[in-house]
């Protein structure tokens, strides 16, 4: 399971509700039809590890 987050640890409770309590908060009054993914970073690595680039490290390096 810590291979697949980007975060190298588990997340709390403490850290899920405070999620909670910010969309139920005024703060967050403008807020509509988001997804809020509390996940470590999870979706964003499956996310780097399905993509192949096909790029020279070369044009990489001269874009700076």
């Amino acid at each position: 399971m810590y291979g697949t987050h980007l975060i190298p640890r588990r997340g709390t409770v403490q850290e899920i509700a405070q999620v909670v309590c910010f969309l139920a908060s005024d703060a967050a009054s403008f807020l509509t039809g988001i997804n809020v993914p509390v996940d470590g970073g999870t979706m964003a690595w499956r996310g780097v590890q399905d993509v192949e680039l096909d790029v020279d490290p070369d044009e990489l390096d001269a874009l700076g």
